[in-house]
């Protein structure tokens, strides 16, 4: 039987991912939308509409929200052996490690590290 989420109580399952990159990278983008129209009756001969969208996406920077986290080992506090182990954080959302470059060109690389202080 595979364990449940305790908040959800929904069976939990791990997915090891390599590679998920976002559906858009940080940035800004803009839209350009036109749409031209020919009447058949005769009334109007032709009209274009168009129009200009702007928007930002953003990740996190410098930080990760404590929601983006679902578990980590060892976790705080624990004590006892953990020298033969490997440390790990579970995330919520699988692209989270590549929303953003870790080297300028190589968006394959993630830029999450888990870094082990002992």
């Amino acid at each position: 039987m595979p364990e449940t989420n305790i908040k959800t109580n929904i069976p939990a399952k791990v997915k090891f991912t390599q590679y998920h990159q976002p559906g858009l990278q940080d940035g800004e983008y803009q839209i350009d939308i036109a749409q031209t129209i020919q009447s058949t009756n005769g009334r109007i001969s032709q009209a274009t509409y168009s129009q200009t969208l702007k928007f930002a996406v953003f990740g996190e920077r410098f930080s990760i929200n404590p929601q983006e986290i679902q578990a980590v080992f060892p976790p705080q506090g624990s004590l006892g052996e953990h020298s033969n182990v490997l440390p790990h954080v579970i995330v919520n959302r699988s692209p989270l490690p590549w929303e953003r470059s870790a080297i300028v060109g190589r968006k394959d690389l993630p830029w999450l590290v888990l870094l082990v202080y002992y």
